[in-house]
């Protein structure tokens, strides 16, 4: 009944990304504390940026995000 209508992975513009996407974790766990701007400034690599995920330098927590997910948020962060 609803085929034709397109599924959580279509969503985009004012809906946001789909939830299961690498922005949409950024956004729920990350972007409270942090900006992509301000990412983008640090230039770090993807590497580096999934270091921080796993370790939480400062007073980040370490592994807010882990397994596959560290790895795709890391890469969406530093591309």
């Amino acid at each position: 009944m609803l085929a034709g209508c397109g599924g959580a992975s279509s969503r985009t513009g004012r809906y946001g990304p789909p939830p299961t996407s690498a922005e949409a974790t950024f956004v729920r766990m990350c972007s409270s504390c942090h900006t992509l701007a301000g990412i983008h400034r640090a230039h770090p690599t993807a590497a580096r940026a999934l270091a921080a995920i796993r370790t939480g330098p400062g007073a980040m927590p370490a592994g807010l995000v882990g397994g596959d997910e560290a790895v795709l948020v890391a890469n969406y962060v530093t591309r």
